[in-house]
C-alpha cells in the first residue's frame, strides 16, 4: 500500500509537477541502490525513475521542452523561466492589485490615442486636464511608493503625454478660430 502512494506520488512529480524534483529522487534512488541498502522504497524508485527516464522523454511536456530547448540556449532559457517566475511572485505583479489597476488603466489612454481622429472642437478641456494632471501627479507618485511600479508609471507617463497632446490640439484650433474671426471681424469694420 506504502509503496503504491510513493509511486503515486512519484508519478505526479515526474510528469505533472515541474521537472526539478525528477533528478534528486532518481539521485536518492540510485544511492539508495549503489549503498547495497535494498528496501522496498529503494527499489521502487530505482525502477521508477529508469523506467520514467525511458517514458518522460515521450511524453507531451518533454516534447515541448526539447522544442524551446533547441530554439533557445539553455542559458537564456534559465534566465527566461527565472525571469517570469521573479515577474510573477513579484510585489508589483499579477497576483497583486498593484498589476491590475495600472493595467486596466490603459484602456483610458487607448481611448484617448483613438480620440487623436476626433475634431479639436469636440475635445473637453477639463477631461484633459484631468487625464494630463492625473498622469504627472500619480507617474511620480510610482515612483515613491514601495514597491517601484513600472506599470503604473508608463501608463501615467502615456495619459499624461496623451492628455497634454490632446489640450494642445484644442488650445491650437482656439487659437486658429481666434485669428479666423479677429482677420472675419477686422474686415467687415
Amino acid at each position: 500500500m506504502h509503496v503504491c502512494i510513493y509511486i503515486y506520488i512519484y508519478i505526479y512529480i515526474l510528469i505533472i509537477r515541474d521537472s526539478d524534483y525528477i533528478e534528486p529522487l532518481a539521485r536518492v534512488s540510485r544511492e539508495a541502490h549503489q549503498n547495497k541498502s535494498h528496501t522496498h522504497f529503494g527499489n521502487a524508485l530505482l525502477s521508477l525513475s529508469s523506467f520514467f527516464s525511458r517514458l518522460l522523454p515521450l511524453t507531451l511536456f518533454e516534447r515541448k521542452k526539447e522544442r524551446h530547448a533547441q530554439t533557445l540556449p539553455i542559458t537564456k532559457r534559465m534566465a527566461t523561466t527565472s525571469s517570469f517566475r521573479a515577474f510573477l511572485n513579484h510585489p508589483a505583479g499579477p497576483k497583486t492589485i498593484f498589476f491590475w489597476a495600472p493595467t486596466m488603466k490603459w484602456a483610458i489612454t487607448i481611448a484617448n490615442v483613438k480620440d487623436f481622429q476626433r475634431p479639436p472642437e469636440l475635445l473637453s478641456v477639463p477631461q484633459q486636464s484631468a487625464v494630463a494632471l492625473t498622469g504627472l501627479i500619480w507617474m511620480k507618485y510610482s515612483m515613491d511608493i514601495t514597491p517601484k511600479n513600472y506599470n503604473l508609471m508608463a501608463v501615467n507617463a502615456a495619459m499624461a503625454v496623451t492628455g497634454l497632446y490632446q489640450l494642445y490640439r484644442r488650445f491650437e484650433y482656439d487659437r486658429e478660430m481666434k485669428k479666423i474671426m479677429e482677420q472675419s471681424g477686422g474686415g467687415e469694420k
